[in-house]
């Protein structure tokens, strides 16, 4: 199995009182920021999965299937969060405060799991699945902060950087999946040929996946949560 996904997601907000959700450090001691007014934020997702298992069908009764599966995960993902702050003082002096984190990470696991299939009638079944893999990662991340000054819409000097870091880090983190739905599926043509759809809802859980480089800390930490509708249809000749 082969999965990609994009997404980004903008938003921006306005207020008297905003504050960052991580530490700043400013460009001297002397420096005193007002309280910021306006903020913007940018996040991209680039998300490549494959999953490559072996497992077997077999029936526990007559209204039980299960499929017991064993395999290997990889993935490659890229992770781009750009926040923007402004602050005006009364002399209409605007300061600009821009945070840029990436991270880039790509590895590989094993991966088990179990799929059921609750038959309530001859067509019809509920399906559960979970899987649950131990991956290795690979981390390439890098915090970049800069200040600049705007005095009646003319920049004033040069940005001045006050974070510029860069980190590998190599690590194995959990992943959850969980899978819930309904299925419809039926053998014709005295059993050579199969047909079958179904839908439902499914998330993965990245635990601690997402890692913010924090001046503090060290590391923020983060789940990376997916979920949604899913749907499927197959037919078997």
């Amino acid at each position: 199995q082969y999965t990609w996904f994009y997404t980004n997601v903008d938003d921006s907000k306005r207020s008297h009182f905003l504050q960052p959700g991580f530490t700043i450090l400013p460009p001297s001691n002397a420096f005193n920021i007002p309280s910021f007014e306006r903020a913007h934020a940018h996040f991209d997702l680039h998300y490549q999965i494959g999953d490559l298992e072996l497992g077997r069908n077999y029936y526990v009764s007559r209204t039980l299937k299960l499929r017991p599966f064993i395999g290997v995960k990889g993935t490659w993902q890229k992770q781009d969060y750009n926040v923007f702050y402004e602050t005006v003082n009364v002399l209409n002096t605007v300061f600009d405060y821009k945070a840029r984190f990436d991270q880039s990470i790509w590895g590989l696991g094993m991966r088990a799991g179990l799929k059921t299939s609750w038959q309530f009638s001859k067509y019809i079944a509920l399906y559960g699945d979970v899987a649950f893999t131990g991956i290795w990662l690979h981390y390439d991340t890098d915090r970049k902060d800069t200040f600049g000054a705007v005095v009646n819409s003319q920049q004033v000097g040069n940005e001045i950087t006050t974070v510029n870091i860069q980190d590998h880090l190599r690590l194995i983190k959990p992943v959850l999946e969980f899978a819930i739905g309904l299925r419809g599926e039926t053998y014709f043509a005295c059993g050579r040929y199969h047909f079958l759809v179904q839908a439902g809802w499914e998330s993965q859980v990245w635990i601690n996946q997402t890692l913010y480089i924090n001046l503090r800390d060290h590391y923020d930490r983060f789940d990376l949560n997916l979920q949604g509708f899913t749907a499927k249809i197959r037919f078997d000749f």
